[in-house]
């Protein structure tokens, strides 16, 4: 008995001195405002065949991990038709422990790149292990394509053309996913549950496409950590300020005027990022002045009686080693 307990212990020891807990970890951003850069593949190749490793991709943070790397020499790659490729050396020198990594891609000064043929595999790959039924995945892009009211994109009309989501302007705005009621909806800004997303009657929500950095759309099958809601969750994440220049935007239509200012709290000299960035925006109706002319005939010739007013402002900290913290609040004014 003392043998074969002495024997069990011994292979046992063997078996965890071989064992790999080695953790590859970093952050991808984009050079020129500090941006992080949403699901972007990264690879670990082989230095003697140049085979894939291992590989993961970025979230909404830009943040990546590759667990249980061997000891041993890689070289990482970061390579799309958006950023100039990336190709760094990367030494495991021990089982255990974690190798931080940070990388800023730069996008080609020519207009005009020339690509070479491109495999596709990713996609395919997070659909095995990752389903997301029922999930849609949303940018600025992709919210800017979708046609929308008065020449200014807008989420509602992302959310109007999702697979089992009818929109009325009813009642202040209402939507209804897969025959559930609104308020078995939930909708997330930053984290934030916002109660009511739409102004007048449904043409506007309170939501800034100009700031989008991710929306996902679940219409089911959603995890529980939402809770509170049984029939979808839109999560919305804005994007932070840019942490290397000042820079903002004006905009006038017919129905809205919005402005939106960002920057770094205080310009690098180098060139480097800002710890700390801001983030301003506010919009404004213009309804009730413009359609007295558009719509003399409305309400006596006295236009539509909507008018709101959306405050957002976020002050965003990044620290050297990739943690970040946001402060931001959202205020919302409405008149009818």
């Amino acid at each position: 008995m003392k043998f074969f307990t002495t024997f069990f212990i011994t292979i046992f020891s063997i078996a965890t001195s071989y064992s790999q807990d080695h953790t590859v970890r970093g952050f991808v951003y984009e050079k020129k405002n500090g941006e992080p850069i949403l699901f972007e593949k990264v690879v670990l190749l082989n230095v003697k065949d140049s085979t894939i490793y291992a590989g993961a991709t970025t979230d909404v943070n830009g943040f990546f991990t590759i667990p249980k790397v061997a000891i041993g020499t890689y070289i990482l790659r970061i390579d799309n038709d958006v950023y100039i490729k990336v190709l760094e050396k990367v030494e495991v020198k021990t089982a255990t422990g974690i190798t931080n990594l940070k990388f800023e891609l730069v996008k080609p000064e020519s207009s005009i790149t020339e690509l070479e043929e491109t495999v596709i595999k990713a996609e395919t790959q997070r659909k095995k292990t990752s389903p997301d039924v029922s999930q849609i995945k949303l940018d600025k892009k992709a919210v800017e394509r979708i046609p929308s009211i008065g020449a200014e994109n807008d989420i509602v009309g992302a959310v109007s053309v999702t697979p089992g989501v009818i929109t009325t302007g009813d009642q202040g705005g209402q939507m209804y996913v897969r025959g559930g009621t609104p308020i078995q909806n939930k909708i997330l800004l930053d984290g934030m549950t916002i109660y009511q997303p739409y102004h007048s009657i449904g043409f506007f929500s309170i939501f800034e496409t100009e700031l989008i950095k991710n929306v996902d759309i679940c219409t089911g099958g959603f995890d529980a950590k939402y809770g509170e809601r049984i029939s979808s969750v839109m999560d919305i994440t804005y994007k932070d300020g840019n942490k290397k220049e000042f820079g903002g935007k004006l905009s006038v239509s017919p129905f809205l005027a919005k402005v939106v200012l960002e920057g770094p709290f205080k310009k690098q000299k180098d060139g480097s990022s800002s710890p700390l960035s801001f983030l301003l925006t506010g919009k404004h109706s213009l309804l009730d002045a413009t359609s007295k002319t558009l719509y003399p005939r409305v309400n006596d010739g006295n236009g539509l009686p909507f008018n709101f007013t959306d405050l957002y402002g976020k002050v965003t900290y990044s620290g050297g080693s990739g943690s970040k913290v946001n402060f931001f609040g959202f205020h919302l004014k409405v008149l009818i």
